[in-house]
């Protein structure tokens, strides 16, 4: 009889660790498929992202009285949609215009900036372009110095 129990014994155990091996597989495999599944939802998270050429711009010297404009390109290097909604310039010596349709990814889009140069001296502009980036809101920087208009003659009587 004790051989009986003991061999009873050895089933029940050795069945408990089958089960339990096979559990450890499966977990393991439905970890793996869970790690492909969250991978690949990372790529369609991207979203829209904006590659530009340059976000900073140096006028050098401009003469005062003059509007100077500068248009900053982009590219759309993610994998949705890009909507810029408002473009906000730091001061009201700034005007700005900007892509207002919807862009593809891969394709171009501009924010297009007239800064009208009213005082004499150094100058140091922003703007901030609001969109549906993940790095919202994007901030473009422009500079320079305003000197007198040497064009304007002085008249005296």
């Amino acid at each position: 009889m004790y051989h009986q129990i003991n061999n009873n014994m050895k089933k029940t155990i050795f069945s408990t660790i089958l089960a339990f091996a096979f559990t450890i597989m499966a977990v393991a495999q439905s970890t793996e498929l869970a790690t492909v599944n969250v991978s690949s939802s990372n790529v369609s998270a991207e979203g829209p992202q904006f590659n530009w050429e340059f976000s900073a711009y140096d006028f050098g010297k401009i003469p005062q009285g003059k509007p100077v404009t500068i248009i900053y390109h982009f590219t759309n290097t993610g994998n949705a949609v890009l909507i810029i909604s408002n473009v906000n310039p730091s001061c009201g010596c700034t005007g700005a215009n900007f892509t207002k349709e919807p862009i593809a990814p891969g394709k171009k889009g501009f924010v297009e900036v007239t800064f009208n140069a009213a005082a004499l001296g150094n100058f140091s502009k922003s703007l901030s372009v609001i969109a549906n980036t993940s790095t919202d809101p994007i901030v473009l920087t422009f500079k320079g110095e305003v000197i007198p208009d040497a064009t304007k003659s002085i008249i005296s009587n």
